[in-house]
């Protein structure tokens, strides 16, 4: 009797793990590019749209935009972040948001600080006061 409840015991718990297999794939967003006629180049961007289904989509539906500076370092994570926050895993505690995400091409030119001798709206430093 203990082995015919074992073996039904297993069998329901193997086709409980079968069924959590089936999940939905998630689409983090899709590639495009960009030239920019000042930095004389052309430069790749990734978005990310919210997972809206067809019965809740509007014409005239506003969503918040989120833009990734690193977005070849950062843009996967933002976006599935933002994707299982907005209702993707069944978890509303953000709303759902458009992820832009731009790519560098030198990012050490792109993220980095530049050196300004005269920043403006900063004092200059003359020993130990600002004049």
């Amino acid at each position: 009797m203990k082995t015919l409840i074992l073996t039904i015991g297993l069998f329901v718990s193997s086709t409980f793990f079968l069924v959590a297999q089936t999940k939905k794939l998630m689409i983090l967003g899709f590639r495009d590019s960009i030239y920019s006629k000042i930095l004389g180049e052309k430069r790749e961007i990734l978005v990310h749209l919210p997972d809206t289904p067809a019965d809740e989509f509007a014409p005239d539906q506003k969503y918040p935009v989120i833009y990734v500076l690193d977005a070849g370092s950062y843009f996967q994570t933002i976006a599935a972040i933002s994707e299982s926050k907005g209702g993707g895993s069944g978890n509303f505690s953000s709303p759902k948001v458009i992820v832009v995400g731009i790519v560098n091409t030198d990012r050490m030119r792109d993220l980095s600080p530049t050196h300004w001798p005269n920043p403006p709206l900063v004092p200059a430093w003359h020993g130990s006061q600002f004049w």
